[in-house]
């Protein structure tokens, strides 16, 4: 597992981070945690040299990963202040209510189309080579005539994101939206891409594909079709549903993998698949945790038995596989009417029964998210 140092000790935000990279062999710890008692003087004229200045400092002392990030509220009436002075712009020692009360006076008999405002994030992530990238992040809005609600800090009771201040959300809300949280989404999906197991997506992608090129399978290239919008709705689903994306794209590759490589396997292809799988990961010595994941995917993937699937990963991989069907229309046609030798009703009527069963063994969550996709093809149709 990965250490990443936060130069920070701010609760808050090492708990939003490490919110977001689970599901990622990550762990995030403060510089504290790790060690070093410092405090880094922000003297940039911008966020992004803020944040560069403190993930250098902790870098050079520890030669480890780490994250910094700088953020704070501009408003276009004062010339983009408080900017970089943000924390200190009403003095050192000055409360949330003295930040809130100078801003209100600077911006007093303002009319409301000129408070124009954005909270800006910049994040600085060195890696162990010590090559810095940069991930930003802003949510625009206004400033209100006083302050509104109870919850967050700072200028969060004046700042109006659509119809709520920042401090009339919940901390969810807050996350989904705002300057940190589209940051730090950003950073994370660097991380995913350079922390997983490529070697093992890599290897997969050239075994399925030179199995089903293989004259053991007897279900065409079409199939290895249906496997790639597998693979494809996996990762989407792993995305919106914070899942363990590496597993997920692991096992939509290896769902089907009995089923192509010997047909005699097809009628119980998802307890061969599972048993496939595991050997395959094992020569790659796969976390064995994320191994028995990945059975339980192959498992229970198969919309036509009735399982119980216990984590999300398990719950994506079966809706991913039914939801390919509407990713390979014509395939399905040409399997009604080229092998299945149906007229053009026949074969479109068989179409769409397979597309409505298909639909309707999706988890709810995941009809809600394809319902528009669903019903466009049976338009279609």
């Amino acid at each position: 597992m990965k250490t990443i140092i936060l130069a920070s000790n701010n609760k808050n935000k090492l708990n939003e981070i490490t919110e977001k990279v689970k599901g990622i062999d990550i762990k995030i710890i403060s510089q504290s945690e790790a060690g070093y008692d410092i405090e880094v003087e922000e003297t940039g004229k911008t966020f992004e040299e803020n944040a560069i200045l403190k993930a250098e400092a902790i870098y050079k002392i520890s030669n480890m990963p780490v994250i910094a990030e700088d953020s704070g509220l501009e408003i276009d009436y004062l010339n983009g202040e408080p900017g970089v002075y943000t924390k200190r712009y009403a003095g050192e020692n000055a409360t949330s209510q003295d930040k809130i009360e100078k801003v209100l006076r600077l911006l007093e008999n303002v009319e409301e189309s000129k408070r124009t405002a954005r909270f800006k994030c910049v994040i600085c992530y060195i890696d162990k080579e010590g090559k810095k990238h940069i991930f930003e992040g802003s949510c625009e809005g206004k400033i209100t005539y006083e302050p509104y609600g109870t919850t967050g800090f700072a200028y969060d009771p004046i700042f109006l994101y659509n119809t709520k201040t920042f401090a009339q959300m919940t901390s969810n809300e807050k996350n989904e939206i705002s300057h940190r949280g589209k940051a730090v989404s950003k950073l994370v999906e660097y991380l995913q891409k350079f922390s997983m197991r490529n070697d093992i997506i890599n290897y997969l992608k050239e075994e399925i594909k030179n199995r089903t090129e293989s004259k053991n399978n007897k279900f065409g290239i079409g199939v290895l079709y249906h496997i790639e919008a597998v693979v494809k709705n996996a990762e989407i689903l792993a995305n919106k549903n914070k899942a363990d994306k590496e597993v997920c794209i692991i096992s939509a590759w290896l769902h089907d993998i009995a089923s192509i490589t010997d047909y005699k396997l097809y009628e119980e292809h998802h307890i061969h698949g599972a048993k496939i799988a595991s050997e395959i990961l094992n020569e790659f010595e796969y976390d064995k945790d994320k191994i028995e994941l990945v059975k339980k995917c192959i498992l229970n993937h198969r919309g036509s038995i009735d399982n119980r699937r216990l984590s999300k990963e398990e719950q994506i991989i079966a809706d991913a596989d039914s939801i390919s069907h509407f990713d390979n229309i014509p395939s399905l046609l040409y399997l009604a009417y080229k092998q299945k030798n149906m007229n053009i009703e026949e074969g479109r009527t068989f179409v769409k029964s397979k597309l409505d069963r298909s639909f309707k063994k999706l988890s709810d969550e995941s009809k809600i998210f394809y319902k528009e996709k669903f019903e466009n093809a049976m338009k279609i149709l």
